[in-house]
């Protein structure tokens, strides 16, 4: 649920020019303090995997920027 609602945020945040930064910020904290706490760990190498995407895009967004 959690991630639905940041997914829809950053959709939003894309649409408004940027201007539910802050919302998308917090809703990213949000899901990760779940994630973090859930009782079954479905995935438990995630912040790995996540800091990994997080490094290729932002390789590819300096560069489509630019």
């Amino acid at each position: 649920m959690s991630q639905g609602h940041t997914a829809g945020l950053s959709i939003s945040n894309d649409l408004e020019n940027g201007r539910l930064e802050n919302d998308l910020m917090s809703s990213i904290q949000d899901t990760e303090h779940t994630r973090e706490n859930a009782y079954i760990q479905f995935h438990p190498e995630i912040a790995q995997g996540k800091n990994k995407l997080k490094k290729y895009w932002d390789e590819y967004h300096a560069v489509v920027t630019t």
